[in-house]
């Protein structure tokens, strides 16, 4: 599935769309889109990862915290983090994992 195939299927999605972009032995690069009110449910990161916004508004949950964020922002999530994803408007974000 492309980028682009993400943005069509994005405005009837009700469940998170992913795309495994790259992998190598050390790395992977995750295009995820959630529509408007989906959610990633409650999960901790496989690795070190960094979360970078490409277009829409997500809000980032986790028991200290909520972080808005927005087209090119990013975020380092901390390992063995308890954390949620809800996007507030259709939405595209990669998930950098090493």
């Amino acid at each position: 599935m492309s980028f682009n195939d993400l943005m069509t299927q994005l405005p009837t999605a009700t469940k998170p769309l992913s795309n495994l972009v790259y992998k190598s032995s050390t790395s992977k690069l995750i295009a995820i889109g959630l529509n408007e009110q989906v959610r990633l449910e409650k999960h901790t990161a496989p690795g070190r990862t960094k979360l970078i916004v490409i277009e829409g508004h997500i809000q980032y949950k986790c028991n200290q915290k909520t972080l808005d964020l927005h087209a090119y922002d990013s975020y380092d999530i901390p390992l063995n983090e308890v954390h949620s994803v809800e996007a507030l408007s259709p939405s595209l974000f990669l998930l950098l994992i090493a």
